[in-house]
């Protein structure tokens, strides 16, 4: 399981998850006013309210595909289907966050915006995602080959 590149990067796309609830994702400031945003909530409750459970559940959600794609390994084609799934929940989850959450605080509360940290692993866990199908669908390949040739 772990011998495969494919399962370690699905191991960095989660421990990626699991990092964007100890990281901020954006500050916010204004003339009187500093607050940030994470995955938790916002830093100061009493200027905007922001409900953010909508992105710990999908965060939960992320991370159990990963975690079920790493120990179908022996299933190939389920492990292509939960890897894509997430990758489209990943995208959903950016778009999420860029457009749902930053772009509606700024507005609301006539802030500018400083990315942080946490802004840059969803990114990561996409990439490590698309490494990770790319890699199950090599390993596909080449069991179908050895398969042709018996």
């Amino acid at each position: 399981m772990i011998q495969r590149i494919q399962s370690v990067y699905l191991f960095v796309a989660a421990a990626s998850i699991v990092a964007m609830f100890f990281f901020p994702v954006a500050n916010f400031y204004g003339d009187t006013y500093y607050f940030f945003l994470k995955l938790g909530g916002i830093s100061d409750d009493t200027y905007v309210s922001i409900n953010t459970i909508p992105l710990i559940v999908m965060a939960a959600i992320l991370i159990v595909m990963v975690f079920l794609g790493i120990f179908a390994f022996r299933n190939r084609l389920l492990q292509i289907k939960l890897i894509r799934f997430a990758v489209l929940l990943n995208l959903a989850f950016i778009i999420i966050i860029y457009f749902g959450y930053i772009d509606n605080i700024v507005k609301k509360a006539d802030v500018e915006v400083q990315y942080q940290t946490g802004v840059y692993f969803p990114l990561i866990v996409l990439i490590f995602l698309i490494l990770a199908m790319r890699g199950v669908m090599n390993d596909e390949k080449k069991v179908r080959a050895a398969d042709r040739l018996r």
